[in-house]
């Protein structure tokens, strides 16, 4: 049984070096909301939640809806040709032409935008976005070329230098969060020295390759566009019946649930390039292996610990956020159902990605949203903040119910 456990642990070192290093991270950043919710009052961090949704906002429509492509379509390059050449100047095409909608929307809605917020955002947003370009794209070539902990490690030193300034300097504002989160980003982007200059060379242009990423990417756009729909369909509706106050109690559990969530596309990142390669060979027997083995041991482990952290929610929030965040515990409790859920979603997405299967899964993404939204506008009227977590949980568990019922006779066909 030891000797099993141990070579079982040894056969995925670097999995497990690199989920170390981003639970770790994980962790930094919830210490992170945790000195910031204490720092600002209950209005203050309902104001810095604006913010983030329209960061989240900008960054789902200038830049991440066309992201994953560099993985799944650069791991193919690689493999093929042994650089991502062709993905890299694609892909910076449709980069480009987003870019310049975004950068005109926050121009054009600037005074819009400081007034919904409260705070006078707008430009620095700008600037975040553009930073969180060049980061996002460093991540996802480590991913691409398979060196995961480089981009693990990049993160942590990030949010370990946030989390270093918000205890040691006098930070009291929004605003100030908001230019520690710009100037943290920044310091990634020394990373861009570990590329290796003959994955990106020459700028060339392949129309077919071009059609294929622009396909794959648009269809990225319509499911990233449901993803972000929850959490800021949530806060309009929360912002619509209720008020900030609301949605500063809300987002600080949804920013724990989300952190916790986020944790599973761990798998995608670790796995995306591997589950592409094995499906390229017909490799069944490493696929198997996968689906019906690794995955369920993954998902136990999940559930565990989601148990766990639901009974002791109470006291994670007395002492995380203080008696103040008290009427969120049953919140928090109800949205770690969700997680749950995400976590064996997640298995679903490399596998829809590297299939063409994407297309199902983005329209169930709208779907999803869509039936978030109607559930908001039912429950948050009678039931407040708790009406908007048993609309999102509601929601993951039909698109779940969908997903397995159209993916999971696929997956037994190719292992």
């Amino acid at each position: 049984m030891v000797k099993s456990i141990y070579r079982y642990i040894i056969g995925r070192k670097k999995f497990l070096i690199y989920t170390s290093l981003r639970l770790i991270t994980t962790v930094i950043a919830l210490l992170i909301n945790i000195f910031i919710v204490r720092k600002l009052s209950v209005y203050g961090y309902g104001t810095y939640s604006l913010a983030i949704m329209l960061v989240g906002f900008a960054t789902t429509f200038g830049f991440s809806w066309s992201s994953s492509s560099i993985l799944y379509y650069g791991s193919k390059e690689k493999a093929e040709e042994d650089s991502i050449n062709k993905t890299f100047w694609s892909r910076n095409i449709l980069l480009i032409i987003s870019l310049i909608f975004i950068t005109l929307f926050f121009i054009v809605f600037n005074h819009k935008i400081n007034e919904y917020v409260g705070q006078s955002v707008a430009f620095n947003i700008l600037i975040w976005i553009y930073i969180q370009v060049i980061v996002d794209f460093l991540n996802q070539y480590y991913l691409t070329v398979q060196k995961q902990i480089i981009a693990s490690i990049m993160y942590l030193i990030s949010k370990t230098m946030f989390l270093l300034c918000i205890i040691l300097l006098p930070f009291k504002s929004s605003i100030d969060m908001i230019n520690l989160n710009i100037i943290t980003d920044a310091i990634m982007i020394i990373f861009i020295l570990k590329i290796n200059k003959r994955d990106i060379s020459a700028p060339i242009f392949d129309k077919k390759y071009f059609k294929e990423i622009l396909s794959f990417s648009l269809w990225q756009l319509f499911g990233f566009t449901g993803l972000f729909l929850l959490n800021f369909g949530d806060n309009l509706v929360i912002k619509y019946f209720l008020d900030t106050k609301s949605i500063g109690v809300y987002n600080s559990v949804y920013k724990l649930f989300s952190a916790l969530a986020s944790m599973s596309y761990l798998i995608t990142n670790f796995y995306g390039a591997y589950i592409i390669e094995n499906i390229k060979k017909n490799d069944s027997i490493k696929l198997k292996n996968f689906f019906y083995k690794e995955r369920f041991i993954i998902c136990g482990i999940a559930l565990f610990l989601h148990v766990v952290i639901i009974c002791f929610c109470k006291e994670i929030i007395i002492v995380i956020y203080g008696y103040r965040y008290i009427e969120s515990v049953v919140v928090l409790q109800v949205l770690l159902v969700g997680s749950v859920i995400q976590y064996f979603l997640v298995f679903y997405i490399p596998f829809c990605n590297a299939t063409k299967g994407y297309i199902q899964l983005q329209a169930l993404h709208i779907v999803q949203a869509t039936i978030n939204i109607l559930l908001d506008i039912i429950l948050i009227k009678h039931l407040g903040i708790l009406g908007a977590a048993i609309a999102t949980v509601t929601a993951s568990g039909i698109e779940g119910i969908i997903l397995i019922i159209i993916f999971e006779r696929k997956v037994k066909e190719l292992t």
